[in-house]
């Protein structure tokens, strides 16, 4: 990420995550899960480059007095963002 900057892990990470969660909307209830193991990859490679750049994004653009509060609203929003979305997910 020294090299490249936050901003390109980030967007490969939101096509990936994007690509990921758009191949799951053809699932079936009756769809095996080894036809769909690969999606899940997907998903967890874009999550995987998204959180890690997003972090060290939002933490240099803070002093550093104030590192402790921009880690813990950054994981509390990261948290929250989760919550709504597994009952948002989970009312439909």
């Amino acid at each position: 990420m020294g090299r490249v900057g936050s901003r390109m892990p980030m967007a490969l990470g939101l096509g990936l995550l994007g690509a990921g969660l758009l191949f799951l909307t053809a699932l079936e209830p009756t769809t095996p899960y080894t036809s769909w193991w690969y999606w899940m990859v997907l998903i967890g490679l874009g999550m995987g480059l998204i959180m890690s750049p997003m972090t060290s994004a939002i933490m240099s653009t803070v002093p550093a007095a104030r590192a402790g509060m921009a880690s813990a609203t950054s994981n509390t929003l990261r948290q929250v963002g989760s919550v709504f979305g597994i009952a948002v997910l989970g009312t439909s």
